[in-house]
């Protein structure tokens, strides 16, 4: 992210935090579901690096074969088949 190379200068970080919110650095478009068994093994990884479909992913629940997720910045839920 862009903000993350201000790190060395924690002055200009402070600067670009009190900035309105209209010239904000924006967080990248991203989503990102990681399946994971009762044992703590991945066993799916979705990852959608330009957030085309869908963004933001913050709840996810499967429901007969599918995952239906939601977030914070979306409008409406989404579905996808459960690897």
């Amino acid at each position: 992210a862009p903000l993350d190379l201000t790190a060395p200068w924690p002055s200009l970080r402070r600067l670009i935090s009190r900035l309105p919110d209209s010239v904000q650095p924006a967080p990248a478009r991203t989503a990102r579901v990681i399946g994971i068994n009762a044992d703590g093994e991945v066993v799916y990884d979705l990852f959608d690096p330009l957030g085309k479909d869908y963004n933001l992913v913050t709840s996810v629940q499967e429901y007969q074969g599918a995952l239906y997720l939601g977030g914070l910045v979306e409008t409406a839920w989404a579905r996808a088949p459960r690897p």
